[in-house]
């Protein structure tokens, strides 16, 4: 699972998920999708579903997709249920078909109707080890056997009356004849057992092996193309053995009829991850009732949800996207303008749907006709049509149900949701529901109601999301945490995106008076209760980046204690804040002898400034610089960062948060050390200081420092020789105080002696 490969870089807050090194979102990891295709496809195309790999998932046979099980239910005259015949055809052995005294339903209804039926599923079972490519050791032993089974299969079809069995016997001779490799056998068997008028899955089984033993041609393309849509367990094969630089009008020649022109229209695009309506159009007018015409419906509807969702709600570019990477194009605000252009075509193929000829099941067109319009920028249409009088399925009307509300708060997100809408927000077993509620949460985001979307973004991933459904996204203000530019945590996002004032209406809107009885309102509340403190100092920790001591102080005063007392508090809240010398960054030191919660670094930071910045305080100097010391101590060179961030990493990026100037280039810090040195009369004192400002300004300079691959820094005399080139500070102290400048910048024992001389005229 994902969240196990993620390693911690720090020990962050308990419901906050680990960081990955090394992993960044793709693919379907991050491809918005809500119409999920397995609610209107029996899984006999899920290898085809629009995905961001090759594939989708293997096809998997079942009582309910398997052909083989309809031909068998038929041959008993649908007296025996699916389930029985899944078993006895694909699970049981063979010396379980020959028990006298079988328990299965389908055993039991032959051997008193048609033993000879009993006869062949044992010998089909004798058959299957054969069903395979042989491995180089076994190569001539099994080609010995097969030639034996096929043989036996001629014989018993030649010996039965039983016109169905002696078809199932002969397609076994056909299909042992195509392992062998024994093409000719193939075709021999094939034109004296079967014809081109083929009605059932058998048939196609057979035309199967048949045409994959013949050399690429227009004909055999075309054969494929009829197995592909009725055959669902050699769809697989059918595609590989296709090829696609045939010309379509070729192919096309060997149809007779309307509903064969529309298979081969299918088998040219059904994996094609471009626009496909015009072929949505030839193959509804050539036949409406074609078995994948929803299929492929559902699927053009899943590349508009990748081109135009994806990017509304993730921030990331569509995962499939033909067009070109937009990482390698310089074309300003491409994906915008490709997503508008995608819109029209969502709407495009929206207005198609409504006129076009209604297949097997209405209620799919009409419902991706919905969608397409909210997809395409019609939310209010979308509802009109959702409101209307189709009868969907049961399992799209959940569908439904999530498509109203998400275009009724994208409409307006200030109308009330009634009751049966909020017991859809929290349908947590309802197909895609976390991507639902994601999507819900950015509507609301996206016209500021950010307490409420906050509050929905608390559930978004939460423990009962299986990890094929979690999501990540991205912020629309660029805005990073963690080091990375993603978000899989509702409180790493508000951390990142949202403002104090923001902030603080989550948590009035956690802690303001609603219905106790409401399972909606409780339901809607329940993390954001239960991190609550976390919240007061998220935003306490949000006005200390704007350096609102007040403000932060207020905030910090809401958190229990026990919040402190804890990791990951205890531990990267336990060092000295007010000391600092030329060289300690994280590393522990003498003067760490106490440990000071983030409200009581604040309230002292706040007591040095005013003392600081009291004219009549004595050796004001001192002051100013512990303040300097707290904000070089709270930068990501400091030993309390904890205070501004909520992760460490010693690579260091911009984040665009709020104060990136005083965390990364620490300039808060430079300009306190600086007015340190301005109020000091003592020399000493003031190389002091100027010493730790050129510390500051070795941090911004390493910070902003040039890192292409293209930069010769040797031509500098290498890094180091660079940086000390370019400090200002350092030079400046070289230059004025040249007898104390090599013992401060090169013996750093005497930062003490220097310091202690700054606190004893403070006494």
């Amino acid at each position: 699972m994902k969240n196990l490969l993620r390693i911690l870089l720090v020990f962050l807050v308990s419901s906050i998920n680990a960081l990955g090194c090394g992993w960044y979102p793709y693919g379907e990891e991050i491809r918005f999708s809500m119409m999920n295709p397995e609610v209107f496809d029996d899984g006999g195309m899920s290898p085809y579903y629009f995905v961001a790999w090759q594939y989708g998932d293997e096809y998997e046979a079942t009582a309910k997709n398997d052909p083989n099980v309809e031909l068998w239910k038929k041959y008993c005259d649908g007296k025996v249920d699916a389930k029985a015949i899944f078993q006895a055809v694909y699970s049981l052995t063979e010396s379980a078909v020959l028990n006298e005294n079988p328990k299965n339903n389908l055993l039991v209804y032959l051997r008193k109707n048609n033993p000879d039926a009993i006869q062949y599923l044992a010998f089909a079972k004798s058959c299957s080890g054969y069903n395979e490519v042989d491995s180089y050791w076994y190569r001539y032993e099994y080609k010995l056997e097969r030639s034996k089974k096929m043989l036996e299969a001629l014989k018993r079809s030649r010996g039965s009356k039983d016109e169905e069995l002696i078809r199932r016997y002969r397609f076994l001779a056909i299909r042992l004849a195509y392992y062998n490799n024994d093409y000719p056998k193939v075709k021999a068997i094939y034109e004296k057992s079967f014809t081109s008028d083929w009605k059932d899955a058998l048939d196609y089984w057979a035309l199967y092996f048949k045409t994959m033993s013949d050399d690429f041609s227009a004909q055999k393309n075309f054969e494929l193309a009829q197995i592909f849509v009725h055959a669902p367990g050699k769809r697989f094969g059918a595609l590989g053995g296709f090829e696609q630089s045939i010309p379509i009008e070729e192919v096309l020649r060997s149809a007779k009829t309307n509903a064969e022109r529309a298979n081969v229209y299918v088998m040219y695009s059904v994996r094609d991850k471009g626009r496909s309506l015009s072929t949505l159009k030839k193959v509804n007018e050539l036949d409406p009732t074609n078995p994948l015409m929803n299929f492929l419906v559902v699927r053009e509807v899943n590349k508009l949800e990748d081109w135009v969702l994806t990017p509304r709600y993730t921030e990331f570019p569509p995962t499939v996207d033909l067009r070109g990477s937009f990482y390698e194009t310089k074309v300003f605000n491409l994906m915008e303008e490709r997503t508008s252009d995608d819109k029209k075509y969502a709407s495009e193929l929206a207005n198609w749907l409504a006129t076009a000829k209604q297949g097997t099941n209405s209620g799919v067109m009409k419902l991706a006709e919905a969608y397409l319009h909210g997809v395409g920028g019609n939310p209010s249409k979308s509802l009109s049509i959702l409101n209307g009088k189709t009868v969907f399925t049961e399992d799209a009307s959940k569908l439904v149900a999530q498509f109203k509300v998400l275009f009724k708060v994208q409409v307006n997100a200030a109308a009330a949701l009634s009751s049966a809408e909020k017991e859809v927000l929290m349908a947590s077993t309802v197909d895609k529901y976390n991507y639902f509620l994601f999507a819900v949460s950015r509507e609301y985001e996206f016209q500021k109601k950010m307490d409420i979307a906050a509050a929905l973004f608390s559930h978004v991933n939460d423990d009962l999301v299986s990890y094929e459904d979690e999501i990540s996204w991205r912020s629309k203000t660029k805005k990073e945490t963690l080091g990375m530019d993603y978000y899989y945590s509702w409180f790493l996002y508000l951390d990142a995106e949202y403002a104090p004032d923001e902030v603080q209406k989550v948590i009035d809107f956690a802690q303001m008076h609603y219905d106790e009885n409401s399972e909606f309102e409780r339901w809607q509340r329940v993390f954001l209760i239960d991190d609550f403190d976390r919240l007061h100092d998220l935003l306490g920790t949000k006005y200390i980046r704007q350096n609102k001591i007040d403000e932060a102080i207020i905030a910090f005063e809401k958190v229990k204690v026990i919040l402190w007392e804890n990791d990951p508090y205890k531990t990267y809240l336990d060092a000295n804040p007010f000391h600092a010398d030329f060289y300690s960054e994280h590393q522990a030191s003498e003067y760490d002898t106490v440990q000071y919660t983030k409200l009581e670094i604040a309230s002292l930071y706040r007591d040095y400034l005013k003392k600081a910045e009291n004219p009549n305080t004595k050796n004001r100097a001192y002051y100013y610089f512990l303040v300097a010391n707290c904000q070089l101590n709270m930068s990501q060179y400091g030993n309390s960062w904890m205070m501004r961030r909520y992760f460490w990493s010693s690579y260091a990026s911009a984040s665009n948060l709020d104060d990136d100037d005083d965390y990364f280039r620490v300039k808060r810090a430079k300009v306190f050390y600086e007015k340190a040195m301005e109020v000091s009369k003592d020399a000493e004192i003031k190389a002091l200081c100027l010493r730790m400002v050129g510390r500051c300004e070795h941090h911004q300079l390493n910070f902003d420092a040039p890192n292409g691959w293209d930069f010769d820094y040797d031509r500098y005399g290498g890094y180091s020789t660079y940086m000390s080139g370019k400090n200002q500070s350092f030079k400046q102290l070289k230059t004025k105080y040249p007898d104390l400048a090599d013992e401060l910048l090169s013996n750093c024992w005497s930062f003490q002696r220097y310091f202690t001389k700054l606190q004893e005229k403070s006494s």
